[in-house]
């Protein structure tokens, strides 16, 4: 990650996508965001999950809020065993590890066990360590297939208690999900007054990534989430067991 700073409070989050996840990748994507003058690539995080270990539990300093997932051959898998829902099924990485400014981007693939109708497959980003261990309860962005479908990504905030949630934008996909093709999804938030958020979907066709959809939008509502988080997964308590896997997850921040 480059994060390069001025004079002014104005500069840019610049991010390889070909060093995130598998062997090839589109161009950079430049992220808009508020800094300080002092910030510099020396105070930056990084964090990288292939998941590639033995079966079972997640491990790796992932903290669980209930049971929903496990690994199996090197991946995330959905593990439907209750009727929790994407607030208390998030997986989520230690408080400690918590930053403002975030990107962060995991593998996806839709196995087909919906149907073809879609899944609720979800990345979180700036999760709030106060409250995400509380049940029914989590505050943080989040990117996931709209109405838990195949052909649109929602970008949203949650500040809740129930399973409501705000959508803050909605941008299509050039092709649907599609059972056993490989995804890359971004999320990357950024600044506080605005929070500036990105959100990307794209293909892996061997031997490069082919972008199908991103969208960009701001966040200037009293209930934005303007302190540090952390980054982490979840899913809906209609997703079936293995109804998509996740790996390669990835995360840069400052």
């Amino acid at each position: 990650m480059l994060l390069a700073a001025s004079a002014s409070a104005a500069c840019s989050l610049v991010v390889d996508l070909s060093t995130l996840g598998s062997d090839a990748g589109p161009a950079d994507v430049v992220v808009p965001v508020e800094t300080s003058n002092d910030a510099s690539p020396d105070a930056a995080y990084s964090f990288a999950d292939d998941f590639n270990r033995a079966d079972g539990a997640i491990g790796n300093g992932w903290i669980a809020k209930s049971p929903g997932f496990d690994l199996a051959s090197g991946h995330v898998v959905r593990d439907n065993v209750s009727s929790l829902d994407f607030l208390d099924l998030l997986v989520h990485r230690p408080s400690t590890e918590a930053v403002l400014d975030v990107h962060a981007s995991m593998e996806v693939v839709p196995s087909g066990l919906d149907g073809g109708s879609g899944s609720w497959e979800q990345l979180h980003v700036r999760v709030q360590p106060s409250t995400v261990d509380a049940i029914s309860r989590l505050d943080d962005y989040m990117l996931f297939p709209h109405g838990g479908g195949a052909t649109s990504i929602d970008i949203g905030r949650n500040r809740i208690v129930t399973s409501a949630y705000t959508i803050l934008t909605t941008f299509q996909l050039a092709a649907p999900l599609t059972a056993g093709l490989t995804y890359r999804f971004t999320l990357a938030a950024t600044g506080t007054s605005p929070v500036v958020l990105f959100g990307s979907v794209e293909r892996f066709d061997a031997p490069s990534w082919t972008l199908i959809g991103s969208a960009t939008t701001q966040d200037l509502d009293a209930n934005a989430i303007t302190t540090p988080g952390v980054v982490g997964f979840s899913a809906s308590n209609s997703d079936p067991t293995g109804a998509f896997t996740y790996d390669e997850f990835v995360v840069l921040g400052n």
